[in-house]
């Protein structure tokens, strides 16, 4: 009777570490990845790399240590070991590489990649796919927003399940302005964090997420649907979308320190707002103006 014991002691004790993947299976819970789809291989968590040193293609302009291009350009590539200027209404058809910095004034239409070691600056009105530079800025600098890093309320999450340091929330979670939830997030359905609101980890949903203005993510944001940032939100991580990926004026993805990855099937930047590292659009990107404020009705 005792070796029996001992026996079925040592079996339980060595399938301790298989007792995870069995519940998994047989109740399954959402603590993993969200899968994304293939066309993003970007490192999300790499520094962007330099310019490759290729040979430019057929048609392309190459300057030396600066370009400056005419209006109404049209070329196959822009190469230069410095600052490349591009004026409005020029389209580059294939790269624009840049050892410095990448300058496109309104109206550019930039198809493949454009590529800095330092910084790329859009105007609005530019048509983009796949930006790439320690920092990206779009149009004019919104300066810094005056609710940024306001203290939060710890917000509780009753109804949601905690498993590996995640909190799981069944449906849609709306934060409400000024309240924080600590560590990471998954939502079965749609995510709107309040005006300041905080959410200090990872974030995904299987639908949409919108952060109000102010708004904060500590870490990554990964949705199946679109991600919307309002003015001078931030998320400190990758954005991937695999809907539309929207950014306001000041609004930021990615740290100096960090640079990562914001993309989405189709792509909005507003004047004002950062990436740090990529900006990529799989079926189009472009840049606009801060929307004009509403008219306040008239009185009598």
């Amino acid at each position: 009777m005792t070796v029996l014991v001992l026996f079925l002691v040592v079996v339980a004790w060595l399938a301790l570490p298989f007792v995870p993947a069995v519940h998994e299976a047989i109740r399954r819970r959402d603590d993993g990845a969200l899968p994304i789809s293939d066309r993003y291989v970007e490192d999300l968590a790499g520094a962007p790399a330099p310019p490759a040193a290729e040979a430019p293609a057929e048609g392309a302009r190459v300057g030396g240590y600066a370009y400056v291009g005419e209006a109404g350009l049209v070329t196959d590539e822009v190469a230069v070991r410095g600052v490349a200027r591009l004026a409005a209404g020029s389209e580059v058809l294939r790269r624009v590489t840049a050892g410095v910095g990448v300058e496109v004034e309104p109206g550019t239409v930039l198809r493949g990649s454009v590529e800095a070691g330092e910084v790329v600056w859009l105007g609005t009105g530019v048509t983009f796919e796949r930006v790439h530079a320690p920092l990206v800025e779009i149009g004019v600098a919104a300066g810094e927003s005056p609710e940024r890093g306001a203290p939060t309320t710890p917000l509780a999450l009753p109804d949601a399940e905690v498993l590996a340091g995640r909190a799981l929330v069944t449906g849609d979670l709306a934060v409400p302005a000024g309240h924080r939830v600590e560590g990471d997030l998954v939502v079965t359905g749609d995510l709107t964090l309040g005006d300041g609101a905080l959410v200090a980890g990872h974030v995904k949903a299987h639908g949409d997420v919108a952060l109000a203005a102010g708004a904060r993510v500590g870490g990554n944001v990964f949705a199946n649907g679109s991600v919307g940032l309002g003015p001078w939100a931030s998320v400190g991580g990758a954005a991937v979308a695999e809907g539309t990926l929207r950014l306001g004026r000041g609004a930021s993805v990615g740290r100096p320190v960090a640079p990562t990855t914001a993309s989405g099937r189709h792509v909005v930047v507003t004047s004002g707002a950062r990436v740090y590292g990529t900006l990529w659009a799989e079926e189009g990107g472009r840049t606009v103006a801060e929307p004009a404020p509403t008219a306040e009705p008239a009185t009598a």
